[in-house]
């Protein structure tokens, strides 16, 4: 892979403008925690009850942060750190990001991590995954106070119809991005990290609505893209 360009992607200018972004969402989380803090002293909740939550949750954050983590390795490869660190501390949702750098690299004739990959594709990547992210935080400040009646015109009381469509665009959006290493029979790598992946995460997802372990679900992106790496090893 041309890493001529990390130069600028992991260079302190870059690393002191995502740090403003970084700390903005930091101050805000320290605000919401005083303020949620206050209501249950206002609600008339015992501090042992309000630590004991705090507590809770600060331990329930440590699945899916660690598979945020691992799916950030993949893109300070290609990405470099502050962008990489950036991202996945505002936005959070690492499958996002992955998914909006790899259409990033296919406008330029590559993929992530491949030799062509360079300057003009991490370029492409990072205006996508900023300005693809964008729209949701426009649309929800514009539009916030009409999410209610949006909601009740598109599908009334049915929840079930909104998850069907979320999870249905999902669905599409990463079998588009993963067709082309399913078809690629003659890449014995691709193929078998697609393989590998896919079986890894139909059987966490099986075992974890079996037994109803939220926790092991959130686990399962990291454990199933480490095992798509560790099936691509013996072909390399």
């Amino acid at each position: 892979m041309d890493k001529s360009y990390f130069s600028i992607a992991n260079s302190p200018g870059m690393w002191a403008v995502c740090a403003v972004v970084f700390v903005v969402c930091a101050a805000q989380a320290i605000v919401f925690v005083k303020k949620s803090y206050r209501a249950g002293l206002a609600m008339n909740l015992h501090k042992r009850q309000l630590h004991a939550g705090m507590r809770s949750a600060a331990i329930t954050a440590i699945g899916p942060s660690c598979s945020v983590m691992i799916g950030m390795m993949s893109l300070i490869v290609s990405l470099g750190g502050p962008m990489a660190w950036q991202r996945c501390s505002i936005v959070g949702s690492v499958q996002y990001e992955l998914s909006a750098a790899q259409v990033g690299a296919t406008i330029n004739g590559t993929v992530l991590g491949a030799a062509e990959y360079g300057a003009a594709a991490w370029v492409t990547s990072f205006w996508i995954c900023v300005l693809g992210a964008a729209g949701w935080l426009l649309i929800v400040g514009i539009f916030c106070p009409q999410f209610d009646r949006m909601k009740e015109k598109l599908i009334g009381n049915n929840l079930g119809k909104l998850s069907l469509f979320s999870s249905s665009t999902m669905v599409g959006l990463f079998a588009y991005l993963c067709s082309p290493y399913a078809v690629d029979v003659k890449n014995a790598p691709n193929l078998a990290s697609f393989l590998g992946g896919v079986i890894i995460m139909l059987a966490l997802s099986i075992l974890s609505n079996r037994l109803k372990n939220k926790r092991l679900k959130e686990w399962s992106l990291g454990i199933s893209m480490v095992a798509g790496m560790l099936c691509a090893i013996p072909f390399l």
